[in-house]
């Protein structure tokens, strides 16, 4: 049936090109690729293909391939100009006109010509960048700082044939903004005659190596997520801020240790960097416990990445109200939630990383919660060896119910905007008077109001969707006209928080059904059909209903109204 649909969105082609989504659409028994809108405004995190926590994009440097861009800072001294960068004047690495000439002028003694940039991370990153001689022998520097002052630079002598430099340096907090750049300079004191030379695909990435990522303003990325295995689901996700500071530092100031201390940067992380810490018991009989103090209202859920290492047991404590959730990670799982505690999850992620999370229940006000580790009896109470311990990384507070993608922090809290997905004018790939709109997605959890997973819509007097009510009921709803055409729903309480849902809704004049995972919801045999226009996900409805987070699976729409033996094949688990 989906060799039949007129828009494929997913169905395991997410990842036929990363760093854009894209949507398949059927002309004349062929499948053409049309790129979803995605705005979001702000860096997030995905599980990448190899099971590791990932900045989205990866690439740290914006206008990667746009060297005339005011992104790339120009400096000079000694009285020489500044170099001149002309674009797309070559073949680049990867067969596209779209590098770059830079023309530095020739310098003696202290002069310098420089074209750089200063990002500003803190940690282990690596910076690169492709570069070739206009006519082979162009001698010029590349420099690196980690401290903002001491730079790192290295001479390097071109061929015409173009080559990938790179170096990885481990950036200190004192830095003053880490420094990658380009440059002509006369450091043995003789002169330096003008040297012409093509620059492409500047890339910094956290930890070593990665593939080269083009990137314009970074931003409005969608992210394909691995969680679930080799094909892909696409993240949407609410605004959330984590408001945890130094997540990835717990030998910080910042986190209090209560009869323990933390040993820094002591294995790999989840993101495949060395920067997970452990933290170590103590010898007395006592809680061992790491915490911060936050005032909190309504739910708030805590998350972390943790490891086994002499211990195997972890829970979130709320020092001010006692209670615990307690996790069990030589297998897995929960051991037990108390009764100021709700929804906690345990997932693994890998190499023997899980991420645990649970949300207060009924907790409000200055508390002091973190996490404490647990003998083999389950207790938070017992005498420690003063020798062990356990790997903590990538800490999380948030308000809501559930946790949401990983967002990295320092000296103060991040706010990772929400995923919006959408396309406009659309209407050839819409059934105008029949069709089917089908969505395979796995349901997180509702904050207040209801969720919208999916919208069509052509004014706001015509219109189809689903919603997810705050009672978790599934409702489908075709408007027109500003009257309700059809509405088929469940029962309240059928959405169940982190379960997959395979759902399809066929409309025709007089003719609606509903399913969902295999079974007829209803039918509506009474209602008119209108043309629709535009797509959107995570579609902000009014007051009462917002974006809640979603993996999505796939989409796909068809022009004509599936049979219901078809619809019940399709919507099968």
């Amino acid at each position: 049936m989906i060799e039949q649909a007129s828009l494929v969105i997913g169905n395991c082609n997410w990842a036929n090109k990363e760093g854009s989504l894209l949507g398949y659409k059927l002309i004349d028994g062929k499948y053409y690729a049309r790129e979803i809108d995605a705005v979001r405004a702000t860096t997030a995190t995905r599980i990448n293909a190899q099971g590791l926590v990932e900045l989205v994009p990866y690439n740290l440097f914006s206008y990667s391939e746009q060297f005339t861009n005011a992104y790339w800072l120009k400096a000079a001294g000694g009285g020489v100009s500044l170099p001149t960068i002309t674009e797309n004047t070559t073949i680049a690495p990867n067969g596209t006109t779209t590098a770059d000439t830079i023309v530095f002028p020739a310098v003696s003694g202290s002069q310098f010509s420089f074209i750089y940039n200063e990002p500003g991370v803190v940690g282990n990153y690596t910076t690169s960048i492709y570069l070739k001689g206009a006519s082979g022998g162009e001698i010029i520097w590349i420099s690196w700082t980690n401290d903002g002052v001491n730079y790192l630079r290295k001479q390097l002598t071109l061929t015409t044939s173009w080559e990938r430099y790179d170096y990885t340096a481990n950036v200190p907090a004192t830095n003053q903004g880490v420094i990658f750049g380009i440059d002509l300079r006369d450091s043995q004191q003789s002169a330096k005659p003008s040297q012409t030379i093509y620059a492409w695909g500047a890339q910094l990435n956290e930890g070593t190596l990665k593939d080269y990522q083009k990137t314009e303003t970074r931003l409005n990325i969608p992210r394909l997520d691995y969680s679930n295995g080799t094909c892909p689901s696409l993240l949407v996700e609410p605004q959330r801020t984590n408001i945890t500071t130094y997540s990835e530092q717990f030998d910080n100031a910042g986190w209090s240790k209560y009869i323990g201390s933390v040993t820094a940067n002591a294995t790999t992380s989840p993101n495949g960097t060395t920067t997970a810490d452990k933290f170590i018991d103590s010898t007395d009989n006592d809680i061992h416990a790491i915490y911060k103090a936050y005032t909190i209202s309504g739910d708030t859920t805590f998350s972390i990445y943790v490891k086994a290492a002499e211990y195997s047991k972890i829970a979130f404590t709320n020092l001010s109200d006692s209670g615990t959730a307690k996790f069990d990670l030589s297998n897995g799982t929960i051991i037990s939630t108390a009764a100021n505690w709700k929804n906690s999850t345990i997932e693994s992620i890998n190499n023997g990383w899980y991420r645990i999370s649970s949300t207060t229940n009924g907790v409000s006000g200055a508390k002091a919660i973190g996490t404490s580790l647990l003998n083999s009896s389950n207790q938070e109470v017992f005498v420690g060896t003063g020798t062990s311990g356990i790997f903590l990384w990538g800490a999380q507070v948030e308000a809501g119910s559930y946790a949401t993608s990983y967002i990295p922090t320092t000296s103060a809290s991040v706010t990772r905007n929400a995923d919006v997905i959408s396309k406009t004018g659309i209407s050839s790939l819409i059934g105008q008077t029949e069709g089917v709109v089908f969505m395979d997605f796995e349901y997180k959890n509702l904050d207040t109001g209801g969720l919208i997973p999916i919208f069509l819509s052509n004014t706001s007097s015509n219109q189809f969707y689903l919603i997810i009510t705050p009672n978790e009921r599934m409702l489908a709803e075709y408007y027109f006209s500003d009257v309700t055409q059809a509405s088929i729903s469940t029962a309240t309480g059928f959405a169940q928080p982190n379960t997959r849902y395979k759902i399809a809704m066929a409309y025709k004049a007089n003719d609606f059904a509903f399913y969902i995972n295999g079974q007829l919801i209803g039918t509506d045999s009474s209602g008119s059909v209108s043309g629709l226009n535009d797509l959107a996900l995570n579609y902000l409805f009014g007051s009462n209903y917002g974006p809640t987070g979603q993996n999505i699976n796939s989409i796909a729409l068809w022009k004509t109204r599936l049979t219901n033996t078809q619809l019940a094949e399709l919507t099968t688990l």
